[in-house]
């Protein structure tokens, strides 16, 4: 659903999901144990780095609570 030249959200989530895996693996966590710091369930954040919030479906771009947690978990915000 791109217009004008304008990212979609499918591929924004594909960019932010390669951004948590690389982010991630560069640390040395498992999603289970990143999931558990965040506070949400592994199958979430599993979900996060497909770009998906339900299978099939883009991820939700709203920011919630979890979403700050999350990016607390990889020590992206102090």
């Amino acid at each position: 659903m791109a217009s004008h030249g304008t990212t979609t959200w499918e591929g924004f989530a594909r960019e932010l999901g390669h951004n948590l895996l690389r982010t991630r693996t560069a640390r040395g966590m498992s999603q289970e144990r990143l999931a558990h710091e965040a506070g949400i369930a592994a199958y979430t954040y599993q979900k996060f780095e497909k770009g998906e919030s339900r299978p099939g479906a883009p991820m939700n771009p709203r920011l919630s609570s979890n979403d700050q947690n999350l990016w607390m978990a990889l020590g992206e915000v102090t």
